[in-house]
């Protein structure tokens, strides 16, 4: 199965990196690995030729349409997470709509 790589968007990286130990532990079968860290627009593009699927921080929602907008002709699909996903104790939940979303 191949890997499906995704990258969580995030201000600094803190927050972010105690969800993808999560989201890493869920996707081992799934054969899915999260990065996580802060990254602007600027390397963006870059960015989605590296990574499956991008998720979007809660606290940076105000910059989710510029981001998209960048992103508006890649094949990688840029998901808001919401705040009740982002709780640690609420991973399961995100899990379960980015199954969907890749269609696993």
């Amino acid at each position: 199965m191949k890997e499906i790589k995704g990258l969580i968007l995030c201000s600094g990286g803190y927050s972010s990196s105690i969800i993808s130990k999560r989201l890493n532990e869920l996707g081992e079968e799934y054969n899915l690995k999260f990065d996580e860290g802060g990254f602007g627009k600027d390397n963006i593009l870059e960015l989605a030729n590296k990574y499956d699927l991008i998720l979007f921080a809660p606290h940076l929602s105000m910059h989710f349409d510029d981001f998209e907008d960048a992103l508006e002709d890649k094949k990688v699909p840029l998901i808001q997470i919401q705040s009740k996903e982002y709780a640690s104790s609420n991973v399961e939940i995100l899990f379960e709509r980015i199954l969907r979303i890749l269609g696993l």
